[in-house]
């Protein structure tokens, strides 16, 4: 749900070809890209947290030994660090 307010939030502020930004930025201006970097930052922490879930989830799952299904991937610290 992050993810999409973010990327409606920041397409609003950004604009496009058929609607104007609601700021006023220009198409490719600056403060767009910046609005870019800061969905990027966004979208790469909303997936580090839910990696790190995920993991305690599954060591939980380890410890007491039930939950795991035979296609669960398990992140380990070789393959997620």
């Amino acid at each position: 749900m992050a993810l999409l307010l973010s990327n409606v939030f920041i397409t609003l502020l950004r604009g496009n070809k058929k609607s104007p930004s609601i700021i006023g930025i220009q198409s490719c201006d600056v403060l767009g890209w910046v609005f870019v970097l800061i969905y990027i930052g966004i979208c790469s922490f909303c997936t580090f947290i839910g990696v790190r879930t995920v993991k305690a989830e599954q060591a939980l799952k380890k410890k007491i030994g039930r939950g795991m299904g035979k296609s669960d991937v398990e992140f380990t610290n070789k393959i997620v660090g």
